[in-house]
């Protein structure tokens, strides 16, 4: 985990406001187990699934681009069984969630229901 005290925040939004809440990425002490590793597919998952979550906090790094497609979020890349890819210029990230991922996803099947959130 590279930012600094985030992993106390959450920690402390745990424990103090909510409890019942899924934690999802690598964390040296949490205060419970992650639900999962926190891919770009974990939180699409988590965003469509029932009920829909009514808050998301994401503490993770990013970046901005001159436009809604170009601006990410950097979560964890996926897991590959044989083993991780190689950096390729022009390859794009698969730990980077962007918009065009986010609008794909909720034309899919993973699209929540009432259509309640937007990423």
């Amino acid at each position: 985990m590279t930012l600094t005290h985030a992993e106390l925040e959450v920690t402390a939004l745990h424990r103090a406001f909510y409890p019942q809440t899924r934690l999802y990425g690598d964390l040296y002490e949490p205060p419970v187990e992650p639900a999962a590793p926190g891919t770009p597919d974990d939180l699409l998952d988590a965003l469509s699934g029932s009920p829909c979550p009514s808050l998301l906090r994401v503490a993770c790094h990013g970046s901005a681009g001159t436009s809604p497609t170009e601006s990410a979020l950097q979560l964890a890349r996926p897991v590959d069984p044989a083993g991780p890819p190689p950096d390729r210029p022009g390859r794009p990230d698969p730990g980077r969630l962007t918009w065009p991922v986010c609008s794909t996803a909720r034309r899919s099947n993973r699209t929540p229901p009432r259509g309640r959130w937007s990423c």
